[in-house]
């Protein structure tokens, strides 16, 4: 990590290739892919504590510059931890629908191509 991260900003990462593996956005398999990503966000929440100690044992000791004075703040905002469920449902939902093929990650994915060589 670090380097140029912050181009990349989507939520994660859901190219329409993925979304047309999924037989499109309005498919049963898109359907059960946000079930199961609401589903997985609401039951990271309940760990979140878990996760920041593995992470500030990393930033404690490695001088990365993927970590910085936020990381940890940032890392909590982004489970949603100040919703309540219902909240948070929607809040996943949001998520998906950014990403899906997102400018940002696309553009970034053709930067990797030309840099890299790819064809």
């Amino acid at each position: 990590p670090g380097g140029n991260s912050n181009f990349e900003s989507s939520p994660f990462k859901l190219t329409q290739e993925y979304v047309e593996v999924m037989e499109g956005e309005d498919s049963k398999a898109f359907a059960y892919f946000k079930l199961m990503f609401i589903r997985g966000l609401l039951e990271l929440r309940k760990h979140v504590s878990k996760f920041e100690l593995t992470i500030q044992m990393m930033m404690d000791n490695a001088n990365m510059a993927c970590f910085a004075p936020t990381s940890i703040q940032d890392f909590r905002a982004r489970f949603g931890l100040d919703l309540d469920d219902g909240q948070c449902v929607e809040f996943a939902i949001s998520l998906v629908e950014e990403s899906i093929n997102n400018w940002r990650s696309v553009q970034y994915d053709e930067y990797q191509r030309i840099t890299n060589g790819i064809r």
